[in-house]
């Protein structure tokens, strides 16, 4: 029963991995998720500093992929790279990889300028 209920975890697991994370901007918060589940992260829009396109390495700032402690006190959701949104806010900074980075950002800044 352990063993099978271990496999069965670690499938879900990667199944939710595989999908990536799902990014929503919302009028008073960006939310981050794994393609199936819950929120993982709820970032509120007036705590946000800036949002900016950003450029990693995965392994190198971060040490590889899903949700990683970097520099700087930035915890980034990871997925693939090289490109992402940086979000700062004042205790702590967020790194989002997407290939979509740009819109991301947009998205946020529009939001932002409108609140």
């Amino acid at each position: 029963f352990g063993l099978g209920l271990l496999t069965a975890a670690i499938g879900v697991m990667m199944l939710c991995f595989a999908g990536g994370f799902r990014f929503v901007v919302h009028p008073r918060a960006v939310e981050v998720s794994l393609a199936v589940g819950p929120s993982l992260k709820t970032i509120p829009m007036n705590k946000i500093l800036r949002a900016t396109v950003h450029e990693f390495s995965p392994l190198q700032d971060f040490g590889g992929w899903g949700i990683r402690m970097g520099r700087n006190k930035t915890t980034g959701f990871i997925v693939s790279g090289p490109t992402g949104a940086l979000i700062e806010t004042e205790g702590r900074n967020y790194l989002l990889s997407t290939g979509k980075a740009a819109t991301l950002v947009a998205a946020i800044e529009q939001v932002r300028v409108q609140s």
